[in-house]
């Protein structure tokens, strides 16, 4: 027996349709010649290189004969990488949801483009006032052959140290990920691999927590050693009394009387509690 190509080929092109070609093959005993190996699915067309064999339907019998065999392949356009037979040649898929939320309103920035704090006329903060700003969420969803527990530890709850996905250093936290194993039969073989999809969120601010320096406590000035007092106030009687609020501090720890007046002059601490890593090595950028 031996397996041959029947000619001729047969190639389908229609307005508004894709293209598609057929090719057939028989399998019988009255053939004597040089067997040929039958397609694969994923193998391109031999002629029409953007055609990919997508399906091969075996029949049993042909011309009543039960010893011989005939084999149809279908050619369609080659699928797109989200529709890959095999998992695990899948593309990365992207996916961006941009809605808004409530922030506090302690600062704008005026006609001069300065950043300025948001007080009253007697140069007071206004507590209380918010403000909607938009929220960027971003979304990657993967196939992955591996349990993707250390990639998860690598991404998650860390920040962009490049410029990644329009936005610059520091301003996209993955903020959580998850994943869930299957199975896909590709050309009869089971592929086990993980669906894994990973989060993001955007502050154009970046992940930075920013705080005024102020305090219950404070160094004089002049001070080289670790000694610090207590805040004070003058009472109505000319007394100075412990503040029941913290006051303002410079860098160095000494009272920071300027900001008393003028929020302006606040000085403010800032943190970054969030490690920094390049998300470029682990997700590439959207197309």
């Amino acid at each position: 027996m031996a397996i041959v190509e029947v000619h001729p080929r047969t190639f389908s092109t229609r307005f508004g349709e894709s293209p598609s070609a057929e090719r057939n093959f028989i399998d019988t005993p009255d053939v004597a010649s040089d067997q040929v190996l039958l397609p694969v699915i994923g193998e391109a067309h031999p002629e029409q290189f953007n055609l990919k064999a997508q399906s091969i339907e075996k029949t049993t019998g042909a011309n009543n004969d039960p010893n011989t065999t005939t084999y149809s392949v279908r050619y369609e356009p080659a699928p797109t990488c989200e529709l890959d037979p095999n998992p695990l040649n899948r593309c990365d898929r992207w996916s961006l949801t941009v809605g808004s939320m409530e922030k506090p309103f302690t600062s704008f920035t005026n006609d001069s483009n300065e950043v300025e704090p948001v007080v009253n006329a007697a140069l007071e903060p206004i507590n209380g006032l918010k403000v909607r700003s938009i929220d960027p969420k971003l979304s990657v969803s993967a196939y992955r052959s591996d349990f993707p527990l250390s990639t998860v530890q690598s991404v998650v709850n860390k920040t962009n140290t490049q410029t990644w996905a329009g936005g610059a250093a520091g301003t996209w936290l993955c903020s959580g990920s998850n994943a869930s194993q299957h199975t896909e039969l590709v050309s009869g073989i089971p592929v086990d691999f993980w669906a894994v999809s990973f989060d993001f969120s955007y502050r154009a601010e970046g992940w930075v927590i920013k705080t005024p320096n102020v305090g219950f406590r404070f160094k004089k000035t002049g001070s080289s050693g670790q000694d610090y007092y207590r805040t004070v106030i003058r009472s109505p009687g000319g007394l100075n009394v412990a503040s029941p609020t913290t006051l303002p501090l410079n860098a160095d720890g000494t009272l920071n009387n300027a900001a008393k007046f003028d929020k302006s002059q606040m000085v403010y601490l800032e943190f970054k509690p969030y490690y920094g890593i390049d998300f470029n090595s682990h997700f590439g950028e959207p197309e």
